[in-house]
């Protein structure tokens, strides 16, 4: 018996429909980015937060781990997450003329700039993503994280703040020292006009100063969770 093969307008109609398919999955997959970004970005914010506390926690030597968080240097711009291991502790120091384009200026003599699974070296936060309150993430964050800034961290001056986690597991903010350091994320505004509804529409990750604990939240609805 002879095997009969695809004709030439048989392939021709196979190649078109996959080729439409990819179409329908790629403008679904870019119309959801966005927010999944969002959500990708604090989950990794947080991870790198208790990775540079685990890592202080576990080494007697007489560095910080210093989690460096870096908010627009222009308004509405880039936002840069960088874990630096500082020998020194002058850091902290100088976080406020942080370039967060050119990192490698700010290490003294033994300092590294630590990988991060999602920013890695490079630092600069997923596409789209940045520091920042949306005008109607203005609710207070639920008991005992009620000091929820209404900008984008409220340990930072000039768009740079650092935390900086001691051998004991607890942590130091600079240059404004508070009892608990909050982290907004959101979108920039040319994605979040219609918001992320039914996933948050931004997050906010507290930080205890006395005990370096973490604890994330949700924006979802107008209110947080």
């Amino acid at each position: 018996m002879k095997e009969r093969g695809f004709t030439l307008v048989e392939l021709i109609v196979v190649l078109a429909i996959i080729g439409i398919v990819a179409g329908i999955v790629v403008a679904n997959i870019t119309f959801v980015s966005p927010c999944s970004r969002l959500s990708t970005a604090a989950s990794e914010i947080q991870g790198a937060i208790n990775i540079a506390r685990a890592t202080a926690m576990r080494s007697t030597a007489e560095y910080q781990e210093v989690l460096v968080v870096i908010a627009q240097p222009e308004a509405d711009g880039p936002s840069f997450l960088f874990l630096i291991r500082d020998v020194g502790g002058e850091i902290k120091n100088l976080i406020t003329t942080f370039d967060p384009r050119h990192p490698e200026t700010i290490l003294g003599s033994g300092d590294t700039i630590e990988d991060l699974p999602t920013f890695g070296t490079n630092g600069r936060f997923p596409e789209g993503v940045i520091l920042r309150f949306r005008d109607d993430m203005g609710n207070p964050l639920p008991f005992p994280f009620q000091v929820a800034p209404s900008w984008n961290c409220n340990i930072c001056q000039n768009g740079r703040g650092a935390i900086v986690f001691f051998n004991d597991g607890s942590a130091g903010f600079a240059p404004v020292q508070q009892d608990t350091a909050i982290i907004t994320i959101g979108l920039e505004q040319k994605y979040d006009r219609e918001g992320c509804f039914p996933a948050p529409d931004g997050y906010a990750i507290a930080i205890s100063r006395f005990t370096g604990f973490t604890r994330a939240y949700s924006l979802n609805n107008g209110q947080w969770r």
